[in-house]
């Protein structure tokens, strides 16, 4: 499945958006150990970074329009923290009818 990972990425310091950042990537991995497609929006962060080097700084709403694109296109979301990024992207997934983990421990191994 096309697993979006949903999360608080923002914090008040950098490290504190690093742990969110890694929560997320952590996640991401295990779901591809159990045969998935994760997408980790907090990947992102390195994006942000780099548009803010070359001045082309994007928005709150650039970015959540971009990830929305993303989890349309999902099989599931797995919500890891609340936010208010991640309740939004909730919120998006429960009128789309996208199933919604709470848990990587209730997300399904895929056998090959």
């Amino acid at each position: 499945m096309r697993i979006y990972i949903a999360g608080a990425y923002t914090a008040n310091t950098e490290d504190e958006i690093l742990i969110n950042v890694n929560k997320a990537m952590d996640a991401g991995i295990k779901l591809f150990k159990k045969g998935h497609h994760p997408y980790v929006p907090h990947l992102c962060h390195w994006l942000d970074k780099r548009a803010n080097e070359i001045q082309i700084p994007l928005s709150y709403q650039n970015y959540m329009d971009y990830h929305m694109k993303w989890l349309m296109v999902s099989d599931a979301v797995l919500l890891i923290s609340h936010s208010k990024g991640a309740d939004i992207e909730e919120t998006e997934a429960k009128r789309l009818w996208i199933p919604i983990y709470y848990k990587i421990e209730d997300v399904p191994v895929i056998k090959k």
